[in-house]
Protein backbone atom coordinates (compact mmCIF):
# COMPACT_ATOMS: atom_id res chain seq x y z
CA UNK A 1 0.00 0.00 0.00
CA UNK A 2 2.63 2.62 1.01
CA UNK A 3 4.83 1.08 -2.04
CA UNK A 4 1.51 1.99 -4.50
CA UNK A 5 1.23 5.37 -2.80
CA UNK A 6 4.68 6.54 -3.02
CA UNK A 7 5.01 5.48 -6.72
CA UNK A 8 2.00 7.54 -7.24
CA UNK A 9 3.62 10.42 -5.87
CA UNK A 10 6.84 10.01 -7.95
CA UNK A 11 4.85 10.02 -10.91
CA UNK A 12 3.24 13.18 -10.00
CA UNK A 13 6.66 14.78 -9.56
CA UNK A 14 8.58 13.74 -12.48
CA UNK A 15 5.20 15.04 -14.79
CA UNK A 16 5.71 18.45 -12.90
CA UNK A 17 9.41 18.11 -13.95
CA UNK A 18 8.92 17.67 -17.71
CA UNK A 19 6.14 20.00 -18.03
CA UNK A 20 8.86 22.60 -16.40
CA UNK A 21 11.61 21.35 -18.61
CA UNK A 22 13.43 19.11 -15.69
CA UNK A 23 13.59 15.39 -15.04
CA UNK A 24 14.90 13.45 -11.98
CA UNK A 25 17.87 11.33 -12.27
CA UNK A 26 17.49 8.12 -11.17
CA UNK A 27 21.18 6.77 -10.98
CA UNK A 28 21.19 9.58 -8.49
CA UNK A 29 17.91 9.07 -6.42
CA UNK A 30 17.93 6.77 -3.34
CA UNK A 31 14.62 5.28 -1.06
CA UNK A 32 14.84 4.61 2.38
CA UNK A 33 12.61 4.02 5.00
CA UNK A 34 13.21 5.87 8.34
CA UNK A 35 12.08 4.31 11.58
CA UNK A 36 12.33 2.41 14.97
CA UNK A 37 14.34 -0.93 14.84
CA UNK A 38 11.28 -2.85 15.79
CA UNK A 39 9.48 -1.63 12.97
CA UNK A 40 11.95 -1.88 10.52
CA UNK A 41 13.01 -5.71 10.86
CA UNK A 42 9.45 -6.36 9.47
CA UNK A 43 9.70 -4.06 6.61
CA UNK A 44 10.53 -5.26 3.08
CA UNK A 45 12.67 -3.39 0.62
CA UNK A 46 10.02 -1.20 -1.42
CA UNK A 47 10.69 -1.13 -5.60
CA UNK A 48 9.96 2.07 -6.55
CA UNK A 49 10.64 3.68 -10.31
CA UNK A 50 11.34 6.17 -12.26
CA UNK A 51 11.35 6.15 -16.25
CA UNK A 52 11.60 2.35 -15.85
CA UNK A 53 14.66 2.32 -13.53
CA UNK A 54 14.06 1.07 -10.35
CA UNK A 55 15.35 3.15 -7.28
CA UNK A 56 17.91 2.00 -5.29
CA UNK A 57 17.47 1.22 -1.46
CA UNK A 58 19.88 2.61 1.02
CA UNK A 59 20.26 2.13 4.85
CA UNK A 60 22.66 5.25 4.90
CA UNK A 61 23.00 8.53 2.94
CA UNK A 62 25.15 11.65 2.99
CA UNK A 63 23.24 14.83 1.78
CA UNK A 64 24.81 18.24 1.42
CA UNK A 65 27.21 17.14 4.42
CA UNK A 66 24.41 15.25 6.46
CA UNK A 67 24.86 11.56 6.90
CA UNK A 68 21.71 10.29 7.13
CA UNK A 69 21.08 6.74 9.06
CA UNK A 70 18.63 4.09 9.04
CA UNK A 71 19.88 2.84 12.37
CA UNK A 72 20.90 5.63 14.55
CA UNK A 73 18.62 7.61 16.08
CA UNK A 74 21.16 10.99 15.63
CA UNK A 75 22.14 12.48 12.13
CA UNK A 76 25.66 13.56 11.70
CA UNK A 77 26.86 17.04 9.93
CA UNK A 78 29.77 16.78 8.14
CA UNK A 79 32.06 18.80 10.65
CA UNK A 80 31.17 15.99 13.32
CA UNK A 81 28.17 17.50 15.28
CA UNK A 82 25.29 15.34 16.19
CA UNK A 83 21.92 15.92 16.57
CA UNK A 84 19.73 13.72 18.38
CA UNK A 85 16.17 12.99 18.23
CA UNK A 86 14.64 11.34 20.66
Amino acid sequence: MIESHLQSSIEKIDFWCKINKMSINPLKSKCMILGSNHRLKHSPDLTLRVENHVIENVSSQTVMGVQIDWRRTEVRAYYGMGIYFS
